[in-house]
């Protein structure tokens, strides 16, 4: 029995040892693939299962709104739904009972039906693997509704906020869009966009049994993470009245295309920036070239405009004074082969300086140019700010050009005094005004004047800034005398006079070039820039007037955009008249509103005998009787009332449907008649 215990006992031990090796070595392997998957691989495996079962999105929070200078909201963020797929889940067959097949061609159908999307579209989503893709985003409620009221698997939705701009096309250059990530392509919304965005915020989701994405709401409330509140200085009213009258002054004039900008000399504040052609931020179509902010980006060559600043450096200089006489002999100035010409042959051998700008006289202006040299010359137009950009807060502002004196003969300098030759934006002879109205001191424009965090601290606060002193006082103020004359009897810019104040501004014409030939063309740039009142300047208005072709005069054609924009921005500003009507400013306003085409050209006068000849109202004689407003455009109506020597106050949109005082009505001259358009 000892004997055969033994090889008992070793048989036993050998199969013992055997299964316990294999058992250590199963344990091993065991051991090791838990290595692997939980040390070696298992960061790559946890984002496998996450990707399985949760899914995380950055979304944007509420947008800040952007207001007017009054609070009027002019783009808004309003809540809306995004729908998604998940086309893993839509083809697989669901393991419920209830419906066990996958998302079906007939389901495709109806899906792309109540998205307005082509079946080839959600099919090409359907087929990718992966488990999210988004369908449609930021629709309209109904649409969100359709597409949800399916039911159909793999098919969800998400809140997010689309970008919504209530008064449509007003102030769209400046205002900008956003696209479809809600980041800002252009102005303020570009300009602001990480103030407006706010903080972005995640949303997870995780499958449920049954393989759906379900998403969790955020976690903070929805105006926490909200973005900034952006306040501009522009104000809705006087854009309206700015945008309305270039239009149609564009369109009367068979032009190319048009700017206005209206500013606050004393600030640098930007009240209105207007371009004709516009478009609508909501669905932004048409040309890429509606959608370029000309005021800002577009240079010209800016014409007779820069025989204001030509003055307020020949008078620094103490090369002229108001009275000198300047030699204009003929209309002509000969120089080498070259030959400077006036619109107009003058009166007179000789006029004094005032009557060069108040006739835009080429020659005069040329013989005060030259006199400076082109040194002088220059460095004045750089003291205005010419050459260089403004700073104005918005995006793709560029710099207007100006030649190197140093390569500048005699032509080139006589050119350069009435804008030729050289390059301006809108924006930039709109500023350098400013400084003359401001008694010297140019200022930096400006459209955001305050910027608020959703909890009310005041993120931003824009104060004035002053850039430099360019001349004395004394000498703005002697150039912005000298720039009445324009706007009286015998000047080029009779159609800016305004009924119940003094204005002073200077017309502009500038030949454009071929950009083919290299040579001046039969195109002009038809321009006016002015301020009022001149004794103590509120709003300075450039208007500018691109290929017209029923006048090349600015005198004709932007004088009177002017007048309306500078008329409705005194009575925006509450700036009440400081005198009595005069005559021409009436017969002017008489003959716009019955659509009586005065013919003007820059040089010479209005016809004498047709302004005298069109009675002004007999405002010292007795009272006045308010006119019928009732359907009238807002430009009509504010035409109607300036000839009738009455002060307008404009609210809403669109045509006239209530006035106060009512029609018929005996007032007395500058009785205040509040206007109430279609949507006040």
């Amino acid at each position: 029995m000892p004997g055969r215990d033994a090889p008992t006992t070793r048989g036993i031990r050998a199969r013992l040892t055997l299964c316990a090796a294999v058992f250590f070595l199963l344990f091993a392997a065991v051991m090791g693939r838990a290595v692997q998957l939980e040390v070696l691989e298992a960061g790559r495996l946890g984002s496998m299962a996450r990707d399985q079962d949760w899914r995380t999105l950055d979304l944007t929070p509420r947008r800040g709104p952007i207001l007017d200078a009054r609070g009027l909201p002019l783009a808004l963020s309003i809540e809306t739904e995004s729908i998604f797929l998940d086309p893993n889940s839509a083809r697989a067959p669901r393991k419920d009972a209830q419906d066990a097949r996958p998302l079906s061609a007939r389901d495709v159908r109806r899906l792309a039906r109540a998205l307005h999307l082509s079946v080839g579209e959600i099919k090409r989503k359907l087929a990718l693997d992966r488990s999210f893709v988004w369908l449609e985003r930021r629709l309209p409620t109904a649409e969100a509704e359709a597409a949800l009221a399916l039911h159909l698997k793999g098919v969800g939705s998400i809140k997010e906020y689309r970008r919504y701009y209530p008064q449509k096309q007003l102030a769209a250059h400046v205002l900008g869009m956003v696209g479809i990530d809600g980041s800002g392509l252009a102005g303020v919304e570009l300009a602001e966009d990480t103030l407006l965005k706010g903080a972005p915020e995640q949303v997870h989701g995780i499958r449920d049994v049954h393989g759906r994405l379900l998403f969790e709401e955020p976690g903070l409330p929805a105006g926490a993470l909200a973005g900034a509140t952006v306040r501009l200085t522009i104000d809705a009213t006087l854009q309206h009245v700015a945008e309305t009258a270039l239009a149609q002054e564009v369109h009367d004039a068979r032009a190319k295309a048009g700017m206005a900008v209206a500013m606050d000399p004393r600030t640098g504040a930007v009240l209105a920036l207007a371009n004709v052609p516009t478009f609508n931020p909501n669905a932004p179509d048409g040309p890429l070239a509606h959608l370029r902010d000309r005021a800002v980006t577009d240079q010209f060559e800016p014409g007779s405009v820069m025989k204001c600043f030509l003055m307020a450096g020949a008078l620094t200089d103490h090369e002229i004074t108001p009275s000198t006489l300047v030699d204009v002999k003929g209309g002509v100035l000969q120089l080498g082969r070259h030959r400077i010409h006036d619109a107009e042959k003058p009166k007179a051998d000789e006029i004094t300086a005032t009557q060069v700008l108040a006739t835009s006289s080429n020659v005069g202006a040329s013989r005060i140019g030259l006199g400076l040299g082109p040194a002088r010359l220059i460095g004045w137009y750089r003291a205005f700010g010419f050459g260089e950009k403004t700073g104005v807060d918005l995006p793709g502002e560029v710099a207007g050009v100006l030649q190197n004196p140093a390569r500048m003969g005699d032509v080139a300098t006589a050119t350069s005094c009435f804008g030729q030759g050289m390059t301006a934006t809108p924006i930039e002879l709109a500023t350098a005004l400013s400084a003359l109205a401001n008694s010297g001191t140019l200022m930096r424009p400006f459209v955001v004047a305050r910027v608020t965090r959703a909890d009310g601290e005041v993120l931003f606060d824009r104060k004035p800034e002053e850039v430099r002193q360019v001349v004395s006082p004394e000498v703005a103020r002697t150039v912005v005398s000298m720039m009445e004359a324009v706007v009286r009897r015998g000047g080029t810019g009779q159609r800016a006079a305004m009924p119940g104040f003094v204005v002073a501004g200077k017309t502009g014409t500038a030949q454009k070039a071929d950009p083919l030939t290299h040579r001046y063309g039969d195109q002009r740039f038809a321009s006016f820039m002015g301020l009022v009142p001149a004794d103590s300047p509120r709003v300075v208005v450039y208007v500018g007037i691109d290929e017209p072709q029923t006048s090349h005069y600015g005198g004709t054609v932007a004088a009177p955009v002017f007048r309306e924009i500078a008329t409705a921005a005194l009575q925006e500003l509450g700036v009440a008249p400081t005198q009595s009507p005069n005559p021409l400013a009436v017969a002017v306003a008489q003959q716009d509103a019955a659509k009586e085409d005065a013919q003007t050209v820059e040089g010479a006068a209005l016809d004498q005998d047709a302004v005298d000849s069109t009675p002004a109202p007999k405002v010292g004689e007795g009272a006045l009787v308010v006119p019928d407003l009732t359907g009238l455009s807002a430009r009509a109506a504010l035409r109607a009332l300036a000839s009738r020597s009455l002060e307008a106050h404009l609210s809403g949109t669109g045509a006239v449907e209530k006035q106060y005082p009512a029609a018929g009505r005996r007032v007395a001259p500058g009785t205040r008649v509040d206007v109430v358009l279609g949507s006040g």
